[in-house]
């Protein structure tokens, strides 16, 4: 498990450093949006649109759009971040956005098995689609330890940033980062670039 060890890891990573690399946002949600459109393109996602996300309230009434949210803002979270680790900030962009594609709609009220499940399911799915072996290996190793650990530094990132927003949502903050996946669905809506 040597990936998760301290020496891996940027010695100063702050909140204020990733919010400032969050407020580069122009550029870097242009370049995001350059890596992972054809994503969006293909409907891959639509599904998470009527699944909740981490929130309890959420999962309690089996309503919310945010598992599609978060997918979004861990996908740009896992771009932005890539750049902190200097990783593949495209291998982490897609497999940020599709690391949660594997939930199934259809057995939402069974969370247990879909956690459980999920990233395997997604990591198949990726595969199908074409997606890179370290995307793939981003989206089956993201549920680490329930799942098998990150063997790359872009698996750790998309790791981080998915436990990242996922704390941020559970404790009500997640708008830190919604203003940055809101310009980014807005654009998708009227098909341009953000």
């Amino acid at each position: 498990m040597a990936l998760l060890t301290p020496f891996f890891f940027p010695s100063r990573i702050s909140v204020r450093l990733v919010v400032s690399l969050l407020n580069r946002s122009r550029r870097s949600m242009e370049s995001f949006w350059s890596a992972v459109k054809d994503i969006f393109d293909h409907n891959v996602l639509d599904h998470l649109s009527s699944y909740p996300a981490h929130s309890p309230t959420e999962h309690a009434k089996l309503e919310g759009s945010g598992r599609f949210a978060h997918s979004v803002r861990v996908g740009y979270l896992s771009f932005v971040l890539s750049k902190l680790f200097r990783c593949d900030p495209v291998v982490c962009a897609r497999a940020g956005l599709l690391h949660d594609v594997g939930y199934d709609v259809g057995e939402a009220k069974n969370p247990l098995k879909q956690v459980v499940l999920h990233a395997g399911r997604g990591a198949a799915l990726a595969r199908k689609m074409g997606e890179s072996a370290g995307v793939v290996s981003a989206i089956e190793s993201h549920m680490f330890p329930i799942g098998s650990p990150p063997r790359t530094i872009e698996a750790v990132v998309v790791w981080l940033a998915d436990k990242l927003d996922a704390a941020l949502d559970l404790i009500g903050m997640s708008p830190i980062l919604e203003s940055f996946a809101s310009k980014i669905l807005e654009a998708m809506m009227v098909g341009r670039r953000p």
